[in-house]
């Protein structure tokens, strides 16, 4: 797997393996590039035990959310937050339909095993 050459010039994280060959690790802290079906993702994992997805409104990013993580935690919920496409450290792969960013979502939660 690689990363196009502009994500590598803007400096982007290193693209991690769907299922296939290997999972993500949830509760890492970092941010990563996870590639599902529909597209690649900027993605930030964190915590154990059942998962709460965060979404971001248009023009933000998955640091909309810092501040309420800490909580979640303390409740022992395990955070996913992401970059919708184009925002954030997500490629820019426009055009966003609704439908496709509903597909990077259904995508994530398969990649990631969530339930």
């Amino acid at each position: 797997m690689t990363v196009s050459e502009d994500e590598a010039r803007r400096g982007r994280r290193r693209a991690v393996p769907g299922p296939a060959s290997g999972s993500p690790r949830a509760g890492s802290g970092t941010e990563r590039l996870v590639r599902t079906p529909s597209g690649t993702l900027n993605v930030l994992d964190e915590g154990a035990g059942p998962a709460v997805v965060l979404m971001h409104g248009w023009s933000y990013d998955l640091h909309l959310w810092d501040a309420l993580v800490p909580a979640l935690h303390a409740l022992g919920l395990r955070t996913v937050r992401y970059d919708h496409r184009g925002h954030g450290g997500s490629p820019t792969t426009g055009p966003y339909p609704f439908d496709d960013l509903v597909a990077d979502l259904a995508g994530l939660v398969d990649v990631l095993g969530l339930e």
